[in-house]
């Protein structure tokens, strides 16, 4: 264990200790507990000043070693009033000097740490399923982790990776810079002024697990990518790159729009790292996708996830949510790893995972079959002119990059079942091919429309619009091949 934190982690047990036993000596400083207590401290301070001693030695600091001397003359004078029976200056020494002294050098020692390691320390507030992975979270050049604070009697005592549990009333009596919190609202009488709080629940609220996916995977890749796949659900969970030739990106994401779909593309053919060996991109597209538009949609709140990655919102309006995300990146910056976002996927993906894995291996039942035709419907529900007018220029600024990048572009409609498919509106379908056919003449793109594919069963459906694993795995084989023919033509 660091030498300096088990210093600290003594003067703070002391400093509770002084704190327990000036209560009791209110009432009587002749209790047992009371000399106990008194009795302690003075062999806490031996035990804590032959500690300080070696420390004082490579770094003198007169101010630390003045406040020693001062806290042991107090306890002389403590001692000598016990000898001579008078209680009141017991009393009056113990709790109106020695006390408050002890809490001044406390904070004076947190300071004087901090001149020899030149390293802020840090707490965390909250021990759950994230806590073992934080320390990676934290920069060693900048800071250190500290303690745990934990409100379960049963952790109390324990240690995370050898760094200490301690018990939540304790946290009071602890020096430190900066609090990071697990869980919301936890303990939020806690928090000082004088501490910054790195809220990590708060960052939830610009979390979205395959979003923070596709960014940590994009951050660790360090050679170039064949292709990439943007689009919304249907690409999300209906193609399986491991089935695709060569090192494919999935950019697709639930509820996307074709404005975040091209950030993706423009993101990753202007990186220099993975853009040199970019043959291909497949843009998932439905019927429906020159209606659509995320921030005018009831998954609105879902634009906030994409912040973290491309600094924008679409709708400059929330302002407070932007804040408060800038507000989290400053106190990130100022403590934690450069690639942070990588380590909080891995912290965070454990909630969603497993759920979302569940979801798309399973198998279409008969009230999802039931639901097929008010589904459609639902996405049929659409006509928006402005919004095709916008969504058709974004599209066009997408084929023009892949243009300039020499990528071929190929538009891909995923498999529906037939439930969801046999009730879908022809007007959408014909708008969608009337913009494709249009842009065909400006730009060679391919396109792959599977919608209502004969060669795909209710068994490969997890809902009546989604492929499920085993679907998936179907469906990208079958791309593959066509993507083969595309490539060598």
């Amino acid at each position: 264990m660091d030498k300096l934190l088990k210093l600290e982690y003594m003067a703070k047990d002391m400093d509770i200790l002084f704190r327990a036993t000036g209560s009791e000596m209110q009432y009587n400083v002749y209790f047992p507990g009371v000399i106990d207590g008194v009795n302690s401290l003075i062999d806490g301070l031996v035990e804590l000043s032959d500690g300080l001693q070696a420390v004082l030695e490579l770094y003198p600091d007169d101010s630390i070693s003045a406040r020693l001397d001062e806290i042991a003359a107090y306890f002389e004078d403590v001692i000598s009033y016990y000898n001579s029976d008078d209680g009141d200056s017991i009393k009056t020494t113990f709790i109106g000097r020695l006390t408050p002294g002890f809490q001044l050098f406390h904070k004076d020692l947190s300071s004087y740490f901090f001149k020899i390691s030149r390293l802020k320390k840090a707490v965390v507030l909250g021990v759950d399923h994230c806590s073992s992975d934080i320390e990676k979270l934290v920069d060693t050049d900048k800071c250190r982790l500290a303690a745990f604070f934990s409100s379960n009697p049963e952790q109390c005592g324990k240690n995370i990776n050898g760094i200490p549990i301690f018990g939540v009333e304790e946290l009071p009596f602890f020096q430190y810079d900066y609090l990071i919190k697990t869980q919301s609202v936890y303990h939020d009488d806690l928090a000082s002024e004088e501490h910054s709080v790195i809220e990590l629940s708060e960052y939830l609220n610009y979390y979205e697990n395959k979003i923070h996916m596709i960014y940590s995977s994009y951050l660790s890749r360090k050679s170039p990518i064949d292709g990439f796949i943007t689009g919304l659900s249907y690409a999300e969970v209906g193609i399986d790159p491991a089935y695709l030739n060569g090192d494919v990106l999935n950019a697709a994401v639930s509820s996307q729009d074709l404005y975040y779909d091209y950030l993706w593309a423009e993101m990753f053919v202007h990186d220099q790292r993975i853009n040199s060996g970019i043959k291909y991109a497949l843009i998932g597209m439905c019927y429906y996708s020159f209606e659509y538009e995320l921030i005018k949609s009831r998954y609105k709140n879902r634009a906030c996830f994409y912040y973290p990655v491309f600094r924008s919102f679409r709708d400059q309006s929330d302002q407070e949510k932007i804040n408060k995300y800038k507000s989290f990146e400053q106190l990130a910056s100022e403590i934690f790893v450069k690639d942070y976002p990588i380590h909080l996927y891995h912290l965070f993906r454990g909630l969603y995972q497993p759920a979302f894995d569940e979801m798309t291996s399973r198998f279409m039942d008969n009230e999802e079959i039931r639901q097929g035709k008010a589904q459609a419907e639902r996405d049929c529900n659409k006509d928006y002119p402005d919004t095709v007018r916008n969504n058709t220029r974004i599209l066009r600024k997408y084929l023009s990059l892949l243009k300039s990048k020499n990528i071929i572009p190929v538009i891909v409609v995923c498999p529906t079942s037939s439930h969801y498919s046999g009730h879908f509106s022809q007007r959408l379908k014909d708008e969608f091919y009337s913009i494709i056919n249009s842009l065909k003449s400006e730009f060679d793109l391919f396109i792959l429309d599977y919608f209502d594919c004969i060669e795909f069963f209710d068994r490969d459906f997890y809902d009546c619009s989604h492929l499920n694993q085993a679907g998936a795995q179907k469906f990208s084989k079958m791309l593959n091949k066509r993507l083969k023919e595309i490539l060598t033509s």
